[in-house]
């Protein structure tokens, strides 16, 4: 799709590669469920070291059932699973426009 992609496995590894990154990551995407942290405590850390990126978070579980995610804000998606490339690519496309 054209994105520079940087990949981690876990919500720790997340976490360095932002701080790695820093202002030059634009967007990130993150599982509400990683194998060792919840994905919002990922996105809120981020969130608070790099102010204005923006999050897209996925699941296979409903969103009404994750309070701690806040959807109702500009700089956040949610995209459930499963999901086609072009669904992904529309999410990302949108929350990029809103910068």
């Amino acid at each position: 799709m054209g994105h520079r992609v940087h990949t981690a496995a876990n919500g720790t590894d997340a976490l360095r590669e932002a701080h790695r990154c820093g202002p030059d990551l634009t967007l990130a995407l993150i599982d509400v469920r990683l194998p060792d942290m919840d994905g919002t405590e990922v996105w809120q850390r981020i969130n608070h070291q790099l102010m204005g990126i923006r999050g897209l978070f996925i699941s296979g579980h409903d969103p009404r059932e994750l309070p701690d995610l806040k959807l109702d804000r500009k700089e956040i998606l949610f995209l459930p699973k499963p999901f086609e490339a072009a669904q992904l690519d529309s999410a990302i496309q949108d929350l990029l426009a809103s910068r």
